[in-house]
């Protein structure tokens, strides 16, 4: 082919200039009316076939090529605007036609056609998903149908978009993707209503009528004929709105429905359509995304090409809009969609309040076919309004079958399957993921600066302008991934405005954190490990409950936990290992009668050698774990053993029962408990005993576990935030430092408390976490009967204690945090504390030994914690102060106990020197060197250790002069 456009000259200096498609679109379309050339051809040829010409006359008059400009319409937005137009008439139609089967074939016949016309083929490929999806309603058991559902249409999803590449068929039109998505919706929706509709019928026959119960009943089972015209039905077929099976259902047999108040309904939906419809046009002349691709965008400044998003977003909506609006107008000359007003329909989901004569009332709404809030999105306070009022049907279908059906991570989850179920090119996961942080962002932002002006009317009215400004930014800012959709473009689009937004969102976050105080420490390296362990455990321990019982949820609780401690203790693992190996040797080896002092003879033994060698410090808590756990086991089975003897002796009683092991351990049994993953470096402590009922229980994937999860977390957010309140400000080595020394005797005093309330928050996050854990997988929960206790377990003998649901975790129970907190004497603050361990050295060390229990109790805690002269310093000062407390009390509330007053004052009393006290004896705890502990305690001359000694000694003399005057009274 010859080319036969003219030749290009060119004179030395000077190059012919480049005329871009958007100079002559511009310049078209400012043509005056008595514009006409030599051939006469009147001016509005050229406006109103511009789009069809620019390029060519772009071509001509440049050198180079430039890619035309979008046309004001393609073909699929013709078809789109056919589809409308023709659903109106038939709309109309279906109102006047009898009810049930000709109604039904009204709204599904003609969606059929319409279908097989526009898709042509590719009918087929709905076709079976429809049917795939009827077998399985019609032949999968209703427990499990909707999940069989999601499964196959989801992935049949997978293969339309990848059908080209599975077995070489025509990619799929725009139309047929429209239609699949629509279905896919439909499909879900049919099968989860379905399930419900049994399940609540079901509840409505044994006398339970709520509601929620009523509304979810469907008058009639579909059909196969049923199920086929919901899906096809012509109204919203490729446009939306969304709405559910008992919604079409009402259509087909409402009979009243050629008498709905449709005129007033239709004027409130078409009433912005002419706005936006003049908007449209008005911008589609002058803005086009082609515009962005050519040299001049690239000459233009940063705020110009922010800018040029707004209208390019602009241009999208009011698309949107205007398809939106028709298609709701068509559902309402249907009347698809009508309840009472009684009915309190919502958008999506149809009547939320059962209504007996739901066909006879005209006074109602058409909100459950409500796509759109066009001012509300058009006036956003933030993303997260213009996230739920735009494609409201759509949107409430993945709050309903998505958000509200995943055990954890929701949004995340939600906003996933939405950019699946948009596509799969990167633009709809990057414009979906990028909507998570922004909206966080302007949370927070809120949460900050709305009660700091909310008496100022005018920064008020300031800040919600500025944010309905910032929002249609941010949104305007993703349409260009929304639009894009591939990395390269997204990328190109976004690095030329320099990723304003996403900087701009990070930038407004940190601000946030900084207003807020919520400055981040950095932590260590073994705090990131355990961490990392605990985010490990939660959802291994979900896993747990849904295995089955016996050998693989042993192996599924000991497997992870060896790993896990061989990875993070490394050769340092063989200490435990070599300890456990020699418990389980013993056990096997010596008498019954003596095996349980051997063990924990040996075991103690074995930690102070451990202690001489130089270790980790997770390998410390780890041994520190599994010390406790060795001496349990070896106590435990001994008194197994000999409560077999009673109970075969014919001697019965709860603690007996509750002694006996339902199954004899094996070697395999023992390792398992012993390194199960659950609490394996941080606790709580458990017997033998709770893990078997884990182990071999037939229901723990029903325990109600959410709500004692939710108790647990309850604090959890003021115990986040006093640590990073107090992290940053107050540092243990201030202690050491020679600053110190300048500081006033008062404030030497004070200044230990937030180092005290660090470390107790610290030790609460890592003890909550853990509780929850272990709740996750379901481990000590016994039902209420049997009255658990922490670390012991139950204390009542129940039978058939599998079974029961109502109950609690209490013997996983770690921490009182209020209790801890609001102390009157240490005595409470040891009992509240790490409550678990606890009970394990009240059980088998105070229990044990026959004379000075307390004193030993406290140098074998000691001992155990380790072998630094600092554990055994606060160990001789809590015994001073628990002896002084106790004397003062005894003195005290026989004196004062008819005053209400004086008993409260010295309540409050009690607990600010409580938490003084322990807060005195945790910098000997902080400092694992003694010099340090004394140094501090220097400083402040010993002042606790002289206030307690002081009390103990007058509450001596008062308690003497009390025998005395009682002896001489006699």
């Amino acid at each position: 082919m010859v080319d036969s456009r003219p030749e290009t000259y060119s004179v030395e200096g000077w190059q012919p200039p480049e005329v871009s498609v958007h100079q002559v679109y511009f310049h078209l379309t400012k043509l005056k009316k008595t514009a006409t050339g030599p051939d006469c051809l009147p001016h509005w040829i050229f406006r109103d076939l511009v789009k069809s010409i620019i390029s060519y006359c772009s071509s001509f008059l440049s050198p180079g090529s430039h890619r035309p400009c979008s046309t004001f319409m393609d073909a699929n937005e013709y078809l789109y605007l056919l589809i409308i137009s023709i659903s109106f008439p038939l709309a109309f139609c279906v109102r006047f036609c009898p009810l049930g089967f000709l109604r039904k074939l009204a709204c599904g016949v003609p969606g059929i056609v319409i279908v097989m016309y526009v898709c042509k083929e590719q009918f087929l490929y709905s076709f079976i998903s429809s049917t795939f999806t009827i077998a399985i309603i019609k032949c999968v058991s209703i427990k499990y149908c909707h999940r069989a559902v999601v499964v196959t249409t989801f992935l049949y999803l997978t293969f339309f978009r990848f059908q080209n590449l599975f077995i070489g068929w025509q990619s799929p039109y725009p139309l047929s993707n429209a239609l699949q998505l629509i279905l896919t919706l439909k499909q879900i929706s049919l099968a989860f209503d379905l399930r419900k509709s049994v399940y609540s019928r079901r509840l409505r026959d044994q006398g339970l009528a709520t509601s929620e119960i009523q509304t979810s009943i469907l008058p009639q089972p579909p059909t196969v004929l049923d199920i086929f015209m919901y899906f096809y039905s012509f109204l919203g077929l490729f446009t939306g709105p969304f709405y559910r099976f008992s919604t079409f259902q009402k259509l087909v047999y409402a009979e009243n429905v050629s008498r709905y108040p449709i005129i007033n309904h239709l004027c409130t939906r078409l009433v912005y359509s002419p706005a936006i419809l003049v908007g449209y046009l008005y911008f589609v002349s002058y803005f086009n995304f082609s515009f962005t691709e050519t040299p001049e965008w690239q000459s233009t400044s940063l705020w110009y090409k922010v800018w040029y998003t707004i209208p390019l977003f602009t241009i999208f909506r009011f698309r949107m809009y205007f398809g939106w609006i028709l298609s709701e107008s068509a559902c309402v000359c249907a009347g698809l969609g009508f309840y009472p007003s009684m009915c309190k329909a919502k958008s999506g989901r149809g009547p939320t309040e059962y209504v007996d004569t739901v066909s006879d009332s005209f006074e109602g709404d058409f909100n459950t076919i409500f796509n759109v809030n066009i001012l509300k999105c058009e006036l956003q306070h933030n993303v997260r309004d213009g996230v739920r009022n735009w494609n409201t049907t759509v949107q409430w279908w993945f709050h309903q079958y998505v958000y509200r059906e995943v055990p954890y991570f929701k949004v995340l989850a939600t906003f996933l399957v939405s950019a699946y179920w948009h596509g799969i090119l990167p633009g709809y996961y990057l414009s979906m993921f990028s909507v998570i942080p922004i909206t966080y962002s302007q949370d927070l932002t809120d949460r900050i600066i709305i009660k700091r002006i909310k008496d100022s009317l005018f920064w008020t009215y300031f800040y919600n302008g500025f944010c309905v400004v910032l929002s249609m930014c941010y949104w305007s800012y993703l349409n260009i991934a929304f639009q894009c959709l591939t990395l390269k473009d997204i990328f190109k689009f976004w690095s030329e405005i320099g990723y304003l937004f996403h900087v701009f969102a990070l930038l407004i976050h940190g601000i946030n954190v900084c207003l807020m105080g919520l400055k981040l420490r950095p932590m260590d390296s073994n705090e990131y490990v355990y961490v990392f362990i605990i985010c490990i455990s939660i959802p291994l321990a979900f896993c747990v409950r849904f295995l089955p019982a016996g050998l693989p949820r042993k192996i599924a609780c000991g497997l992870p936990g060896i790993l896990i401690a061989v990875y993070v203790c490394k050769e340092q693992f063989f200490y435990s290992f070599t300890s456990s190996i020699l418990t389980v040797a013993i056990i096997k080896c010596v008498k019954v009668k003596h095996y349980h002092l051997v063990v924990a003879f040996s075991v103690f033994s074995f930690l102070a050698f451990f202690r001489i060698q130089s270790h980790f410090p997770l390998s410390n808590a780890l041994q520190l774990i599994i010390t406790l756990k060795q001496a349990s086991l070896a106590f435990d089975m001994r008194e197994s053993v000999y409560s077999r003897r009673l109970l075969d002796q014919g001697v019965s009683s709860s603690e007996i029962h509750i002694s006996v092991l339902s199954h004899p351990p094996s070697v395999f049994d023992m390792f398992m408990y012993l390194y199960s993953f659950i609490g394996l470096f941080t606790g709580p402590f458990y017997r033998f005993a709770t893990f078997e009922k884990l182990i071999y229980s037939c229901n723990v994937s029903q325990y109600p576990i959410f709500k004692h999860i939710k108790s647990r977390l309850i604090l959890l957010p003021a115990v986040i935030a006093a640590f990073l309140l107090l992290s940053n400000t107050y540092k243990l080595s201030f202690i050491e430092s020679a600053e110190l020394q300048s500081k006033s005797f008062w404030y030497k005093v004070w200044y230990s408390i937030p180092l005290c309330t660090i470390f107790k928050v610290r030790m609460y996050f890592a003890w909550i976490s853990s509780e929850c854990a272990c709740i996750c997988a379901g481990l000590g929960f016994y039902p209420t009967a049997c009255k658990a206790k922490t670390g012991h377990g139950p204390t009542v003998f129940v039978e058939n204690v599998n079974d029961s649901l109502d109950g609690d975790f209490e013997t996983i129970s770690n921490i009182n945090i209020l209790k801890c907190e609001l102390q009157y004497s240490v005595k409470d603050g040891v009992r509240n504390w790490n409550k678990t361990f606890q009970w394990w050295f009240y059980h088998y060390v105070f229990k044990q030994v026959p004379f000075l229990k307390t004193v030993i109790t406290f140098v074998v805690s000691a001992y155990w914690h380790g072998i630094r002269p600092s554990y055994y310093v606060i160990v001789s000062t809590v015994i001073l102060i628990y002896y002084s407390q106790s004397l003062c009390d005894s003195v005290m509330r026989k004196r004062i106990k008819d005053n209400a007053f004086l008993n409260s004052a010295y309540s409050v009393f009690s607990v600010i020197l409580t938490m003084l006290y322990w807060s005195y004896c945790h910098i000997a705890f902080g400092f694992v060197a003694q010099p340090n502990a004394f140094q501090y305690w220097y400083e402040v001359k010993y002042v606790f250790h002289f206030i307690a000694f002081v009390i103990m000694s007058v509450c001596l003399v008062i308690k003497k002069y009390d025998k005395f005057s009682e002896k001489k009274f006699k």
